[in-house]
């Protein structure tokens, strides 16, 4: 868990204790690796039990890790319409079009790209 789950939005903590959406929930492997360098640089903080790894913190949330395959990478590299050019952030996006999700994000830049979904 978070530990500052306050920083996300009132609809995205309202998803989130839904527990009705959860097997719904969908988590780039891009993400996954942003998250991860992110906890190791303490950027950001993740509550764990003692002991527990992100691993177990993905499962504990239960969601599905998209990880990027050959239909990923073709589609990250059709995003000719996205003018931003941070290729995790490409590789994010491509995963949301191609899943058919609703990308959670606070970015401003990746919200108002047109051919994605968004919520925040």
């Amino acid at each position: 868990m978070l530990s500052t789950p306050e920083k996300l939005s009132s609809k995205v903590r309202a998803l989130l204790a839904s527990g009705a959406t959860k097997p719904d929930l969908l988590l780039s492997a891009m993400s996954l690796v942003e998250l991860a360098t992110l906890t190791e640089k303490g950027r950001v903080k993740i509550l764990f039990e003692s002991g527990a790894s992100i691993e177990a913190a993905i499962a504990a949330i239960q969601v599905r890790i998209v990880p990027m395959d050959q239909e990923i990478a073709i589609e990250t590299g059709r995003l000719t319409d996205f003018d931003h050019f941070d290729p995790a952030d490409r590789i994010i996006v491509a995963s949301a079009r191609i899943e058919n999700a609703v990308l959670i994000t606070a970015d401003r830049t990746l919200r108002r790209y047109k051919n994605v979904a968004t919520l925040w």
